[in-house]
């Protein structure tokens, strides 16, 4: 519309005001219109879109259709009113409001017309008194009543009534709203359409490497038991494949895919709705998924190839090993580089530069690359995959140049003392070991200082790497006399290329003895266990044997009586071997006249089973078996138990003797009330580790006692008396303050309070010398034990006497008479042999064998400690002597400690 360019400008500014209004309500009225009418439109589209689901593509264009009308209805609106906005309109408008009666409107009409002149003055005064009445009466109308405001403001009632109907919808429906209204206003954004499920999607990682395989799992809220979900895999330029989830026990889905080649994106579909896409990005830089070796080590070491995983501390080698090293990756390679250089930092060698190249051609994801050790080295080994990537970070790793050691060799047998009667074959044991290899082995002997003579030990069947080899020698064949002494030793070399290395064994050397020393020595090597162990087994052979008779009998399958006459024959042959063994003790010759007479009926037992006259058999191994409890069991199991409580007794002096001079040591510390010196704080603390050793050795010394007394018969008249004194000393001693004592004194030493450690070390020490003399003297335990030995078994009291005085104590009816042996190991290391053979040892026939058959024994290990016989030149006369080997196993430990203390501060004084 022009502007009134020829109305004067009382007139035009009430009209222009009046035009001014009306543009305004104009675009306020066309922008309530386009949003009342985008809002419905939106409403209409997302109310369809949830009962139909429409596609995005249509959604996008409602949406800019929306956009278009929203943005057309105003403007038009605008244009319109611009066009009715004219002068004449606009007076029109004023006019009817302040109800003229069109005088405005001839005002306007009049300017309008008027050129500025009349036919008469008169006609030109009147015309603009006209005008001039008009613009008056225009400026005193109100454009408010000409053009009203409310038919602009009704279109926004009907938008606001709109919006709160979305309100309240999104109240009530807040989810529902939501997801329309994201539908409807994003329509190219991934927004699934509103349904009953509510997804927890936990994937393995956002980000996966190339090749790596990926897992998802999900957890709906709202779905109905047993309900099916997948999800739907989509990557650019491939058709989107659905795969179904797998339902777990605790109500998840899960799902996975081997491997991940290629960016993607997932969502998870259901019967009733769907998650958003979740996107996974894929890592392309190659990373390497395992590192392995294989090491070729050289001929001469016989070490198979090594094929497998990089050793955590790397391949180690001897010089000339060759090592390949693989490395697989999650892509495809091209190839890598290996740089090899010396691990030494000072080394000024360069770097070796080796070409790694795919392993399979036709699956080039490992490379490999070879290198040899000659030193220690370190290695860097960097992958490229086909598109020209590296890998992040290299792998490194060292290598370690093995050394080829020396060899080592033994003489596992004969020990390095050994003693041999003249008609025995004294078996060899050579023990060697190398790391790669032993090429030979030679033996050398001598008599009585004689040229060595070597000999040859051939190596045919023998772990080249550790080969134990035997031998014997034929002493019988070679006219040996008593006092004749051999001497041995062992030599071998190993097959390293570059220079054999050699070892040699220390000489070893057996003295020729006679048969009677022979058995003096052995009688000081046996134990009660080894007497015990020579006829205890007989008994429950035999009794296994009536169980095959009875068997046998029963049945009577040819089977079961094949194995009758087998067992007969093997008791027979073994039974002849051991009566052909001399007598060690006096219980030997008693128990083998026993043994002869089974020998006997089983040499009878085996003609009835070859006549198959069981019944018979029977009859004759019973009558046997019920000789053999009464003359060879029952003394044996007596003379046994009996013992057991002698050496009780035996560990009890021996605990008080430690006592006693833990008590002297501890003299020194009597006028010093606290300790201050770091030094004699050390000693007292090392004090305090002995004074515990003998509280708790003390402790279970008293249950031995408890548990030994508990396996006599307590019914038999002839123990009950043994068997309660036992009791009520153990008894006496456990509920005496002795154990407080011995407390009070480990409490003193912690303290570091010597003179009242001093002291109550001393009081331990006199209590347990007062229970001493009820256990070793007169009516005393020892005495109870030798009174029932002598009224039950007094054939038994030599044979007593004889493993006493075979360990240095003193024998029955000497005991409590003070020191009257040194201090001797039971089982010392020295070997013996004879009619009957033993280890270093003792204790039974070795039948440990090398590949050829031949006996291969190893020595035995020293239990006593060097420097035990010095303890008789400062060592207390009214102390009983006790001998370390005559201990049970359990106690050793403290004994032990406390002589071996004893001696190296004797050392000290000297």
């Amino acid at each position: 519309m022009t502007e009134p360019t020829r109305l004067p400008d009382d007139l035009q500014r009430p009209l222009g005001r009046l035009r001014r209004r009306g543009l305004l309500l104009a675009c306020l009225r066309g922008a309530g219109l386009a949003s009342t009418g985008f809002l419905l439109a939106a409403l209409v589209v997302g109310w369809t879109d949830l009962v139909v689901e429409l596609p995005s593509n249509l959604r996008l264009a409602l949406l800019l259709l929306m956009s278009a009308a929203a943005g057309i209805v105003p403007l038009w609106l605008l244009v319109e009113a611009r066009l009715r906005a004219n002068a004449r309109r606009l007076a029109d408008l004023l006019d009817r409001a302040g109800r003229t009666g069109g005088q405005i409107r001839a005002g306007v009409e009049l300017a309008e017309t008027w050129k500025g002149q009349a036919p008469s003055a008169l006609t030109a005064d009147l015309t603009r008194r006209a005008i001039a009445a008009s613009s008056a009466l225009a400026e005193r109308q109100n454009p408010a009543a000409a053009v009203p405001a409310r038919p602009a403001f009704r279109p926004w009632y009907t938008a606001a009534a709109v919006v709160v109907f979305l309100l309240g919808a999104w109240i009530v429906w807040p989810d529902l709203v939501s997801a329309q209204a994201r539908r409807v206003f994003d329509p190219t954004g991934d927004h699934p359409r509103h349904g009953p499920y509510r997804f927890e999607i936990q994937p393995s990682a956002m980000e996966v490497v190339y090749g790596e395989p990926f897992s998802v799992e999900v957890r709906v809220h709202g779905a109905e038991t047993g309900e099916r979900f997948d999800w739907v895999v989509e990557q650019p330029g491939r058709k989107p494949w659905r795969i179904p989830l797998i339902a777990r026990n605790d109500g998840a889905h899960a799902g996975n895919l081997s491997a991940v080649v290629g960016d993607f994106v997932f969502h998870v579909v259901g019967e009733k709705g769907r998650s958003p896409d979740l996107p996974i990005k894929v890592l392309l830089t190659p990373e390497v998924r395992g590192v392995y070796v294989r090491l070729d080590f050289p001929a001469y070491t016989g070490l198979a190839p090594y094929e497998g995983k990089l050793p955590e501390g790397g391949p180690a080698g001897v010089r000339g090993t060759k090592v390949t090293l693989i490395l697989e990756s999650n892509r495809p390679l091209k190839g890598g580089a290996l740089t090899v250089r010396p691990a030494a930092e000072k080394e000024e060698a360069p770097p070796r530069e080796i070409a790694m190249t795919p392993l399979k051609p036709e699956d080039p994801r490992a490379v490999a690359g070879s290198f040899e050790i000659d030193a220690d080295l370190r290695f860097a080994a960097l992958i490229e995959d086909v598109g020209g990537l590296r890998a992040r970070e290299p792998v490194t790793g060292r290598c370690l140049l093995v050394p080829d050691r020396a060899p080592t060799v033994a003489l596992a047998e004969p020990p390095p003392v050994s003693y041999a009667t003249p008609d025995v074959d004294v078996p060899v044991a050579i023990e060697a070991e190398d790391d790669f290899g032993i090429a030979g082995v030679k033996l050398y002997r001598s008599l009585n200082g004689s040229r060595e003579i070597a000999q040859d030990i051939p190596l045919d069947g023998a772990d080249p790497r550790m080969p134990r080899l035997g031998v014997e020698l034929p002493l019988s064949q070679w006219s040996l006399a008593p006092g004749d002494e051999i001497a041995l030793y062992a030599s071998v070399w190993d097959n390293d290329p570059a220079g054999a290395k050699a070892a040699m064994t220390p000489v070893h050397r057996i003295t020729i003895i006679t048969k009677e020393l022979y058995r003096e020595l052995l009688r000081q090597q046996e134990t009660i266990d080894d007497l015990n162990d020579r006829y205890q087994p007989w008994l429950s052979q035999l009794a296994e044997l009536r169980k095959q008779v009875d068997q046998a009998r029963k049945s009577g399958e040819a089977k079961d009586a094949e194995a009758v006459k087998k067992t007969l024959r093997e008791m027979v042959e073994r039974l002849q071997d051991q009566l052909k063994e001399p007598p060690v003790f006096d219980a030997d010759l008693q128990f083998s006249k026993e043994l002869q007479e089974l020998l006997e009926t089983l040499q009878q037992a085996q003609k009835e089973a070859e006549d198959d006259d069981y019944e018979g058999l029977n009859q004759l191994l019973g009558d046997e078996q019920e000789d053999l409890d009464e003359n060879l069991k029952l003394p044996l199991e007596t003379l046994v138990k009996l013992y057991r409580l002698i050496e009780d007794e035996t560990l009890y002096a021996v605990l008080t003797q430690i006592q006693e001079d833990l008590a002297k040591r501890l003299e020194r510390f009597k006028g010093k009330e606290h300790v201050g010196d770091p030094e004699e704080q050390r000693e007292l603390r090392a004090l305090l580790d002995e004074q515990q050793q003998v509280r708790d050795a003390l402790r279970r010394l008293l249950q031995d006692i408890r548990d030994h007394a508990a396996q006599l018969p307590r019914e038999d008249e002839r123990f009950k008396e043994l068997v309660e004194s036992a009791e009520r000393f153990a008894t006496e001693v456990q509920e005496s303050d002795l154990d407080r004592k011995l407390g009070e004194c480990e409490q003193a030493l912690a303290g570091n309070k010597g003179a009242d450690a001093a002291e109550r070390a001393r009081d331990a020490a006199e209590r347990m010398k007062e229970f001493l003399e009820k256990c070793c003297g007169q009516q005393g335990l020892g005495e109870q034990t030798e009174s029932r030995l002598r009224k039950f078994a007094p054939k038994m009291v030599e044979t007593v006497n004889q493993l006493l005085g075979g360990r240095g104590l003193p024998k029955l009816g000497q005991r409590g008479q003070g020191r009257t042996g040194g201090f001797r190991s039971g089982k010392s290391n020295v070997g013996l042999y004879g009619s009957k053979q033993r280890k270093a040892s003792g204790g039974g026939r070795s039948d440990k064998k090398n590949q050829d058959g031949v006996p291969i024994a190893g020595g035995g290990k020293m239990d006593d400690v060097e420097g035990f016989g010095m303890l008789q030149e400062f060592g207390d006369g009214d102390s009983t002597g006790v001998p370390y080997g005559a201990l049970p196993g359990r106690y050793r430990g403290v004994v032990r400690d406390f002589y071996r203390k004893v001696v190296d501060d004797w050392g000290k004084k000297k």
